[in-house]
């Protein structure tokens, strides 16, 4: 969800934001005009540890250590929360959280496709410098682990936004020419923030995140929630009309990848193919 959406801001507006993302750049991190995000200059920073072993990823790394919202011990007091997300699509829901309360990093490059991200030794010393960092979970940030292994960052800072999402599970009948290319999801479908109102649980998981480390906000971060959610709710009505207009029996999506299946439960449509038979962008075509 890189566009801002702004509350107040006209439904249509909202609409067409998520249609551009979430139907035509589901996974490439490319979308419309976004708001700036806060640029912070992490050369500045001192590597806390060797980086090397993280040039290199392991395709057999075990899964990210994460916290959640209980675990998190409060900011002193008039600190501001230093927050960093993965992707541009989970920074930006945080930052409608957040808002000017924080100060937001996102990880991964708006041009870039999180199946295929390539960190930087800067990472590491972005993730260490970072009160929270926000993923989406589910194995789409799995090039993470060495990292976090090499930062220093305690697990417990490690929060899955997606935590109390109901999951699709992974389809076992996919070619497996592209299961060999494509980078270890786990057991579960990560592309989540394809149905609205999976991203209304990002947001309780946000505020409460943020509410833990900075009390002193908390009504902020509350507030900013339900208006979002709110948002959302209207967001997915209208998306409904709009899929009214097409007949059932033309519902059908073909994609580039495997990554429209909350959408397409959640509105009735079949995927009939994909170019790519896999969960992950950066696999192969079949000769099929």
């Amino acid at each position: 969800m890189h566009s801002s959406v702004r509350r107040g801001g006209a439904a249509w507006s909202l609409i067409v934001s998520f249609l551009l993302m979430f139907i035509l750049t589901a996974c490439g991190g490319v979308g419309p005009s976004a708001a700036p995000t806060p640029d912070q200059d992490t050369s500045q920073h001192k590597l806390a540890a060797d980086v090397s072993s993280t040039e290199e990823h392991d395709d057999e790394t075990e899964a990210i250590p994460l916290g959640s919202a209980a675990t998190l011990a409060a900011l002193p007091e008039g600190q501001t929360a230093n927050v960093l997300a993965t992707t541009n699509i989970v920074g930006d829901v945080v930052r409608q959280i957040g808002g000017e309360a924080i100060v937001l990093t996102t990880l991964i490059p708006t041009d870039a496709d999180p199946h295929a991200f390539e960190p930087t030794p800067q990472d590491i010393a972005a993730i260490a410098d970072a009160d929270v960092v926000f993923i989406n979970g589910l194995g789409l940030e799995e090039f993470l682990t060495p990292l976090i292994e090499n930062s220093g960052i305690n697990a417990n800072h490690i929060i899955s936004v997606s935590d109390g999402v109901e999951v699709i599970e992974l389809a076992e009948e996919h070619d497996a020419s592209a299961e060999e290319e494509e980078h270890d999801h786990g057991s579960a479908d990560p592309h989540v923030w394809l149905n609205p109102m999976n991203v209304k649980v990002w947001a309780e998981n946000i505020a409460a995140t943020l509410s833990e480390l900075d009390p002193t906000n908390a009504n902020t971060y509350a507030t900013n929630a339900a208006a979002y959610q709110k948002e959302l709710e209207v967001l997915d009505a209208d998306i409904q009309q709009q899929v009214a207009q097409i007949s059932e029996a033309n519902r059908k999506l073909v994609t580039d990848h495997d990554s429209l299946g909350y959408f397409s439960d959640h509105y009735g449509f079949e995927i009939i193919g994909a170019i790519i038979p896999a969960y992950s962008s950066v696999s192969q075509p079949s000769a099929q």
